[in-house]
């Protein structure tokens, strides 16, 4: 093995080159998206310094110049660290270790495919439990599921509570 390879730290590394490659990508996209719409809005852009003040295409631009650098930074940075990975033999961390966000973000998708069915008190419990199952070590104790039961309850009328009645937003049932 090389002398560069013995001397890495994975737990002091961050996020890996493909990584923060795929992040800055994801950002630029939504960059892309946003300047089309404001350079697709003539009167917005009129706004900016019509007046006195700058108008309300003054936060939109900020925003916009914000998400492309940091998403060109991140671009930058995600292939610096992958040449550098791929000239030291380091490569993407294993895949087992993507379990758990892409588990996240399936039952995200049944969450949201069953709330038209049943509302929203019932699977964000559901959810909340599952979740809390997941993450939390000794999840097979019952005083562990005695726990958890009730703290995914308040949490899901909770975020009903908070969405439905003090923001206004329309959840199902």
């Amino acid at each position: 093995m090389s002398a560069a390879r013995d001397s890495y730290d994975e737990s002091s590394a961050g996020p890996s080159g493909p990584v923060e490659l795929l992040a800055g990508m994801f950002f630029l996209a939504w960059a892309m998206a946003g300047w089309a719409s404001y350079l697709g809005n003539a009167p917005l852009r009129r706004s900016l310094f019509a007046g006195a003040d700058p108008g309300p295409a003054l936060l939109p631009l900020i925003l916009l110049w914000l998400i492309s650098l940091g998403g060109v930074w991140l671009v930058l940075a995600g292939l610096w660290r992958w040449w550098a990975a791929q000239t030291q033999g380091l490569g993407l961390p294993a895949w087992r270790s993507h379990l758990a966000p892409a588990g996240f973000a399936l039952s995200l998708l049944v969450l949201i495919w069953l709330m038209p069915q049943t509302g929203f008190r019932l699977p964000a419990a559901a959810f909340c439990l599952m979740w809390l199952w997941i993450m939390a070590p000794g999840g097979q104790a019952l005083t562990a599921w005695a726990l958890r039961l009730p703290v995914a309850a308040v949490i899901a009328f909770s975020l009903h509570f908070l969405f439905a009645k003090v923001l206004g937003v329309p959840l199902p049932g």
